[in-house]
């Protein structure tokens, strides 16, 4: 929990690097499908748009130059997998953003009570949980 509150609220060293279509394209056909090689990947987007597989893999070799990526050799070809999960970078970079408009403790409560109009009650109900959470360990002086 002290982890997501460090990414939340812009504690971590490193910012995120600008992504392109095809790389979001990429991390999202990653997250739905796993681990996936180059040539799984061309196969899976060669039917929406003409690409070359020499495309991908320097896309798949940006991707893990800027960390968002690993990669293991399996046989002659490696297999990619997020290094973060989809909510994680996208914690980041809101954490980001929030943190370049001003006061980030403030913006950030601001902007979480913005967002609940469009949530859903389970949700509202999980971030409950987690606020009360870290409520009870700051007061404790423990984990949440």
């Amino acid at each position: 929990m002290r982890y997501i509150a460090a990414m939340v609220f812009g504690l971590y060293r490193k910012r995120t690097p600008p992504l392109g279509d095809l790389e979001r394209q990429m991390l999202e056909l990653l997250w739905t499908h796993g681990a996936s090689s180059a040539q799984q990947l061309h196969a899976q987007l060669v039917d929406e748009h003409p690409i070359r597989l020499s495309t991908v893999q320097s896309t798949l070799e940006r991707l893990v130059r800027k960390e968002l990526l690993t990669r293991e050799k399996r046989g002659r070809a490696y297999s990619y997998t997020p290094a973060l999960s989809r909510q994680m970078l996208l914690a980041r970079m809101v954490a980001e953003l929030v943190s370049d408009l001003g006061n980030p403790s403030e913006s950030a409560a601001l902007g979480l009570v913005e967002l609940s109009e469009d949530v859903d009650e389970a949700t509202l109900t999980q971030l409950e949980v987690w606020v009360a959470a870290t409520r009870r360990a700051r007061e404790g002086g423990g984990e949440p």
